[in-house]
């Protein structure tokens, strides 16, 4: 099929390309913003992951989500800091880091077991048969039925025992728990807007 050719019209609006003109710069700025917003957003999580690993590591308790405020001129910023019980998922290198650090206990192995569409299709009045062990499917298409996956990720439930592993603060940079920020703000009246 050949290539479809682009079609273009020129405008008599006279507002089309002021608009437009305006949608390509704010998008720009948008951009800049969200990479400063991310940037910021980095920083301030790691101060709370710092105040959140400190108070673990006095309590030897986790902490839960966190308010983590400062104080300036009769103003109080503040976020919630809010770590969870998820995990990234883990390749065989980083798993066996792991599990050589803190032991079998805090790695969860997941096996997903599937089918291959095309063994499937061609061996579907066969499978009940196939689990009786059939004698109809060639030997080298019994492999390739079905496949395995295995995957690995931290054991739920870590978040709560990182005390016990070792330095909160390290154990937590190596497990790496799912974290976000909530209420963001920042308020004049110190003394109404905390609630501690």
């Amino acid at each position: 099929m050949p290539k479809k050719l682009e079609i273009s019209v020129e405008t008599k609006d006279p507002l089309f390309f002021s608009r437009v003109s305006q949608i390509h710069r704010l998008n720009g700025e948008i951009k800049e913003r969200e990479s400063v917003v991310s940037a910021l957003t980095d920083q301030v999580k790691e101060v709370a992951k710092h105040e959140w690993c400190q108070l673990y590591e006095d309590t030897g308790l986790n902490p839960g989500s966190l308010k983590v405020y400062s104080q300036r001129d009769g103003e109080v910023s503040s976020v919630l800091f809010v770590p969870s019980d998820r995990y990234i998922s883990l390749n065989e290198t980083t798993k066996s880091q792991l599990t050589g650090e803190f032991g079998e206990g805090v790695i969860q192995e997941t096996h997903e077991w599937s089918i291959s569409p095309e063994m499937a299709q061609k061996y579907l009045p066969l499978l009940k048969e196939m689990i009786q062990n059939s004698g109809e499917i060639q030997q080298e298409d019994k492999s390739k039925i079905f496949t395995q996956s295995v995957k690995y990720s931290v054991k739920p439930g870590t978040i709560d025992n990182l005390s016990n592993l070792g330095q909160v603060e390290q154990v937590f940079e190596r497990v790496r728990p799912v974290v976000s920020l909530k209420n963001i703000q920042v308020q004049k009246n110190f003394s109404d807007s905390l609630d501690i």
